[in-house]
């Protein structure tokens, strides 16, 4: 099922669920601080709100100790979490992608690629596909960020091991949500099947897991 609300307006309400005393006042400054970031190449700093934008401003909401990551390639959504962790103060970031042969190409791609410095002491990355990289991250996972092949097996794949290991009170963010029909077939069903509340926020779509329910 939908939720009502969408982009910023999420981003506000979430903030607000966390137990924030001044949610719209953060809510502004996370806006302020996603669209201020060193940005070059593909990062561009002028144009519409990118979905990593709102992905900035959620991790800083959440202050996720674990966020796993599937698809990386070019590093756009990988630069926007590891900025968030480092601004946390805390947190890693496990990725996997088989496109690059190594946590060393992966590095040296995304830093040619965007022209910026990431912290990259907070990441660890697999070169390899979700489906064996999954379980080699011991949980419970705070967040996961589905970007990679955007199939329905492999999307219903992710999403089912993920929830697997998503704690209490995790997020679970799909990307291209908008922008695939299978992806969007794939997460409907993951939703319906778990009765979930999914909010969209720009291309990408974000569950909330209870409090109450999931992995310790």
């Amino acid at each position: 099922m939908r939720g009502k609300v969408s982009g910023w307006q999420y981003v506000e309400e979430l903030a607000e669920r966390q137990g924030v005393a001044d949610p719209r006042g953060l809510r502004e400054q996370l806006q302020t601080e996603a669209l201020t970031l060193p940005r070059r190449n593909y990062v561009h700093r002028s144009g519409p709100i990118r979905y990593q934008d709102y992905l900035y401003a959620i991790l800083r909401i959440v202050q996720p100790r674990v966020v796993v990551e599937t698809g990386v390639r070019l590093g756009v959504s990988t630069y926007f979490i590891l900025h968030a962790l480092q601004a946390n103060g805390s947190g890693k970031l496990v990725s996997c992608d088989p496109v690059h042969p190594s946590q060393r190409h992966a590095e040296a791609t995304l830093t040619k690629h965007l022209g910026v410095k990431l912290p990259f002491d907070r990441w660890t990355f697999l070169p390899e596909r979700s489906i064996s990289a999954l379980d080699k991250i011991g949980g419970p996972w705070d967040v996961f960020v589905h970007d990679s092949d955007h199939g329905y097996d492999n999307m219903s794949f992710e999403l089912n091991a993920a929830w697997s290991q998503l704690r209490g009170g995790g997020l679970l963010v799909c990307d291209d949500y908008r922008g695939h029909p299978k992806e969007h077939k794939a997460f409907e069903a993951f939703t319906d099947q778990h009765h979930l509340v999914f909010w969209p926020v720009s291309t990408a779509a974000v569950v909330e897991r209870a409090k109450t329910n999931g992995v310790v």
